[in-house]
């Protein structure tokens, strides 16, 4: 098979990835730090957590694991546990492994992302790119990636709910519909907003893996807080008491990590802090209000009429951009269509085409991949503001234009897209 060039969309998206990166380095290691010696937020494209925080923060609380001491506010435990009962699982099951659990997290959590980064890669050079060019690619695409990185250097579960989405969206582009519906169930647990993806099966009528989803969400909350505490009463008022405080202290607050908060939320109080650090709680609730409801109405009046592609893109980008609070490692989820449209790009190359939109695409993901903490007014981040509106202008593409492949003439058949998998 003859080896295809790589596609525009992909050349302008590297280009980009690596001019930004960088531009982000010269900015803030070499001119800020060791020619300016300043200091934060001027010298450092990440938030200063050391140690992978976000891991090891509990490590005292999971001791009590299954008593209702778990949820102590003891000041030797540090911090409240402020997620769903689910997350917990995740957690004890690698701090159950001793004083490597962090290595074993960390390499656990990469080989997994690698995994899938080699069924994109079989993907890409079954559409005539070389391997050499499909690995460079993809391995500067990884490195680039400031989620990544800021994943990888905090230690956020959050990785496993792309995982666990990135299975299901496999799945159900294969046909496997229940297995899908499950897996979208366990993210959903973990945290509400991949339960967007249900709406995939809503909007072909498939009501029995749609249910199934469900199910297996409320399920799988059951068992996590009868196993982080018993009663299952005692748990559910824990759980609950440490979402109020997430509640108060990241959606009422403006904070330095605001700066890298990409939601709509995020934006709005980049703006109010400038008269105020804290926010009157009904923003909050008419906020919320405002998310399902524009959610709502994207999906019913648009996104449930549009194929596959833009469906997964514009879920995708639901779920990141109007929840109240949606720090840089959630943009993970995007590498799940981005790895999509490469393939769908690939498969036009072949054919000599380009779809509208499908440039402006991976424009808009390459700002939103790559590093930008180097953008600061007044002493404070704006790189989750700039997101923001990039966000929302590429849910404007997915929106307006589309990308149809096989799988939306005949939805059992996936070969169109991913022949290999």
């Amino acid at each position: 098979m003859q080896t295809a060039a790589m596609p525009a969309p992909l050349r302008i998206y590297w280009q980009i990835n690596v001019a930004l990166s960088l531009l982000c380095l010269v900015v803030m290691r070499v001119v800020s730090k060791h020619m300016l010696h300043l200091h934060l937020p001027y010298t450092y494209p990440f938030l200063p957590f050391t140690n992978w925080s976000d891991f090891n923060i509990f490590r005292v609380r999971f001791s009590h694991f299954h008593h209702p001491e778990f949820f102590s506010t003891d000041p030797s435990f540090l911090t409240p546990y402020e997620y769903p009962a689910p997350d917990a699982l995740i957690y004890k099951l690698f701090y159950m492994t001793g004083s490597h659990s962090t290595v074993i997290f960390l390499f656990v959590s990469f080989t997994l992302v690698m995994s899938l980064a080699y069924l994109l890669g079989k993907a890409m050079v079954a559409r005539g790119l070389s391997w050499r060019n499909t690995v460079l690619f993809l391995a500067s695409a990884f490195c680039l990636a400031y989620p990544c990185w800021i994943e990888f250097s905090l230690g956020n579960v959050e990785v496993y709910i792309f995982i666990f989405v990135a299975i299901a969206i496999l799945t159900y582009l294969n046909g496997r519909l229940y297995v899908a519906a499950f897996f979208i169930g366990i993210a959903t647990a973990m945290k509400i907003y991949p339960g967007v993806y249900l709406a995939l099966f809503f909007a072909r009528k498939q009501y029995g893996p749609f249910f199934t989803g469900i199910a297996t969400a409320v399920a799988t909350n059951i068992v996590a807080l009868w196993l982080l505490c018993s009663p299952i009463s005692a748990s559910y008022a824990g759980v609950n008491s440490g979402l109020r405080t997430f509640r108060t202290v990241y959606m009422l607050h403006f904070r330095r990590e605001t700066g890298f908060d990409h939601s709509i939320y995020g934006f709005y109080k980049w703006i109010v802090h400038f008269h105020t650090d804290v926010m009157p709680p009904y923003t909050a609730t008419l906020y919320l209000a405002f998310g399902a409801v524009t959610g709502l109405c994207l999906y019913w009046f648009i996104v449930r009429r549009l194929p596959i592609l833009n469906q997964i893109l514009c879920l995708c980008i639901i779920s990141i951009l109007f929840t109240p609070t949606s720090h840089d490692y959630t943009l993970l989820h995007l590498f799940l269509p981005w790895g999509l449209m490469i393939v769908y790009c690939l498969q036009e190359a072949q054919s000599g085409t380009l779809s509208k939109g499908v440039l402006g695409s991976f424009v808009a993901i390459a700002l939103l991949m790559s590093f930008e903490s180097e953008f600061i007014v007044r002493g404070v981040w704006i790189a989750g503001q700039i997101k923001c509106l990039v966000l929302i202008a590429l849910l404007y593409i997915g929106l307006t234009r589309r990308w149809p492949i096989s799988f939306d003439r005949k939805p059992t058949d996936s070969r169109g897209l991913f022949p290999v998998f």
